[in-house]
């Protein structure tokens, strides 16, 4: 049976391989980014890590349809979507908002990859954590830093390991393995913070200004 609550998953960075199709566009549209590699790209902010590459060049991108549609997941992100939709309703949440049937063509990758979720749902980069605040989300697999950030203010989040985040100082994963594991043994710890609660109406081990982002999942 599946929890009530649900977990946030980002799409681009998390699920797909959004990055590595930027450099192979840029390399066959634009004939630059030749020589350079994934682990390059040491920032959100493209530009600032692939010479030549221009703020048109990335609206150009992002504008065509064939860049979204020819966009690769990483190896086990059906399974690991999947395996959580198992037990939780999972949210893919992206700010994908680039022309008006971009949802369609995501929906349509999403299926064509076998990926099971309960909603898809696109909202922009900075108003995650209050979507995942507003649906009761309990979890959060991010790979942006700041939106990382912002989310473990609201849920138990945690930051796919890419190298464009290297500069996260919040809890790091490596795999989907150890993602999987350590939702799995965040759950266990919300559910013994939240009996807690219930019994003394205090929380363990930590202040008021630390948990009261975390009180609506606690007094669920």
């Amino acid at each position: 049976m599946k929890d009530d609550f649900g977990i946030l998953l980002d799409l681009d960075g998390v699920l797909a391989q959004t990055q590595t199709r930027m450099l192979a566009y840029a390399r066959s549209r634009f004939d630059i980014a030749q020589t350079t590699s994934i682990n390059d790209l040491t920032e959100w902010n493209l530009e600032n890590c692939i010479p030549g590459l221009t703020s048109e060049h990335v609206r150009i991108m992002l504008a065509d349809p064939a860049f979204w549609c020819d966009i690769l997941p990483y190896p086990g992100a059906a399974r690991f979507a999947n395996r959580l939709s198992g037990y939780y309703q999972v949210h893919i949440v992206t700010s994908r908002a680039r022309y008006p049937e971009l949802r369609r063509d995501t929906e349509s990758w999403l299926a064509a990859w076998g990926f099971q979720y309960h909603q898809l749902t696109i909202c922009a980069a900075e108003n995650k954590a209050d979507y995942a605040l507003m649906q009761g989300l309990r979890f959060s697999v991010e790979d942006r830093s700041d939106t990382a950030e912002q989310l473990g203010r609201v849920a138990y989040s945690v930051c796919l390991d890419r190298p464009w985040n290297r500069d996260f100082a919040g809890y790091r994963v490596r795999s989907y393995e150890e993602a999987f594991h350590h939702l799995v043994a965040a759950e266990i710890h919300l559910g013994e913070e939240r009996e807690a609660v219930k019994q003394t109406g205090r929380y363990p081990g930590r202040t008021a200004a630390e948990v009261a982002p975390m009180a609506p999942l606690l007094a669920a």
